[in-house]
Order: structure tokens, then C-alpha cells, then sequence
């Protein structure tokens, strides 16, 4: 009878849909971990001093950025929150941002030091600002590396307004890396 025919239809359409939904779980799991071990997290880790007169200090509260080279945040963020300065560590959406994507952004300590963990494998451009050496208006960021921060923040000169800055590309592809003594 018709009843019949009817009800092995819709059971064939209850059965389909409860396996395709089992099969995106399963597909979402069995991904998630694929991506898993192809992550390699890296610690990166250096020192930042500057000179005053004839002695050298530690850089303290200077800013140290590793943002991934080949990615982009969905929205940028305001450059003054991440300046020295004008520092915003909790509650700032441009940290966040940038640790969405795998990278960071730190302070250094009253040593100078500081020791940051990025994902890898990726290419990490390394901004230091620094929170006590000036700068001359001649040394401040070229292009291309305005072209790269302006990626996550703007405006760009706000995050380096005044002070002397320090630019170098890694390629997180190690458990880690000790940065040179970043001098200023």
C-alpha cells in the first residue's frame, strides 16, 4: 500500500541525514587533529638593551611583535594601543589578533628579556620597538615593512612614533629561537 512506500521514503531520509551528520563529526575531528600535528610551536627569546651615555641598560617594557608574514587579521587595529607608551596589555583586540594567527605580542621584563611561544611552521616579520631609545627621523620603518604592519594595525607611525625600532624575519620552523641581544 501507499503508507508503505511512504514511510521507507522517509526512513531512507531520516537514515542519510544521520549518517552524513555522523560523517561531519568524524570529519571534523580526524581534521582538527591532522592540523594538530602539523603545528610545531616555537619559543622564541632574546634581550633588548639601549645605550645611555656610556652605559647600557635593559630595554624595559620595550615592545616586541612576531607577526606571521603570510597572513592577514580580518580587521586592523588601532597602532597607539601597542606602542610603548601607551602599552594596553589586557583587553587589547590587536594582541589578540595577532595571537588568532599564531603569532604575539610582549613586552620585555626589568631585564630586557623577553620569551614569547609563536606557531609554526610559518614566517614571523620581528618588530622591536623600543621603549627608551629615540629615534632620528631617518630610521624609521622602509616600505615594504610599513606595508607589512599595516596589515594589522594603523595608523603604522603610531606604533613606532619616536622611538628607535629594530626589524628582522624568522622562519618558525624549530622548537626555538634565541634572538642576538637587540641593542639600541
Amino acid at each position: 500500500s501507499r503508507w508503505v512506500v511512504y514511510f521507507q521514503g522517509a526512513l531512507l531520509g531520516v537514515v542519510a541525514t544521520v549518517f552524513f551528520l555522523f560523517g561531519m563529526i568524524v570529519g571534523h575531528f580526524t581534521a582538527g587533529s591532522q592540523s594538530a600535528s602539523e603545528r610545531l610551536e616555537t619559543t622564541v627569546s632574546g634581550r633588548i638593551t639601549f645605550e645611555r651615555g656610556a652605559i647600557r641598560l635593559p630595554d624595559q617594557d620595550a615592545v616586541v611583535m612576531l607577526l606571521p608574514a603570510n597572513q592577514r587579521p580580518d580587521e586592523r587595529s588601532k597602532a597607539l594601543s601597542i606602542h610603548p607608551d601607551s602599552f594596553e596589555p589586557l583587553d587589547n583586540v590587536g594582541i589578540d589578533r595577532v595571537h588568532e594567527l599564531g603569532g604575539a605580542i610582549v613586552r620585555a621584563d626589568e631585564q630586557g628579556r623577553f620569551r614569547v611561544v609563536v606557531d609554526g611552521p610559518q614566517k614571523f616579520n620581528v618588530l622591536v620597538v623600543s621603549k627608551n631609545a629615540l629615534r632620528e627621523d631617518d630610521e624609521g620603518l622602509t616600505r615594504d615593512q610599513m606595508a607589512a604592519v599595516a596589515n594589522y594595525f594603523f595608523p603604522v607611525e603610531d606604533a613606532v612614533s619616536e622611538k628607535l625600532i629594530y626589524w628582522t624575519t624568522i622562519h618558525a620552523d624549530r622548537d626555538s629561537i634565541d634572538l642576538a641581544d637587540i641593542e639600541f
